[in-house]
């Protein structure tokens, strides 16, 4: 059977101390960047943007498009865009509580050290950092 196929576009949020921001999925016990499923007529700047406020109920600012990558998510090939993001009106708090069940600022040493708890978005994000196909100054 072939794979679906989702667009998908993701935030990197930091904090003050360089740790970037990161939503529990509870079904799945995973972490995963803000971000989500792009409709067919939005850009993925304006989706990370979306799901983004969907999620976490906050305003963002996209500084800049980081990359992307394709990658397997168990039934699906995701095409995922990954923007660097700041807040720039409201708090973070988690908006859907069926979906998600905690968040938090992670530093990318965290990450790497949750590895088996990532997401397969972020574990391609790390993995494309990891190749110096995408560059995150913090």
């Amino acid at each position: 059977m072939p794979k679906t196929k989702r667009a998908l576009a993701g935030c990197i949020i930091t904090d003050a101390e360089g740790g970037v921001m990161v939503l529990h999925r509870a079904a799945t016990k995973q972490w995963e960047f803000p971000g989500g499923i792009m409709t067919t007529d939005e850009t993925p700047a304006l989706a990370a943007a979306r799901n983004t406020f969907d999620s976490m109920g906050v305003e963002i600012n996209i500084i800049e498009k980081l990359g992307g990558r394709t990658f397997d998510d168990a039934d699906s090939e995701c095409d995922a865009s990954w923007f660097k993001a700041e807040i720039t009106s409201g708090s973070p708090r988690l908006q859907d509580t069926q979906t998600y069940d905690k968040w938090g600022y992670f530093s990318l040493v965290m990450l790497t050290q949750r590895y088996d708890e990532l997401s397969p978005g972020i574990k391609s994000f790390l993995e494309a950092m990891a190749y110096d196909e995408i560059v995150l100054d913090i």
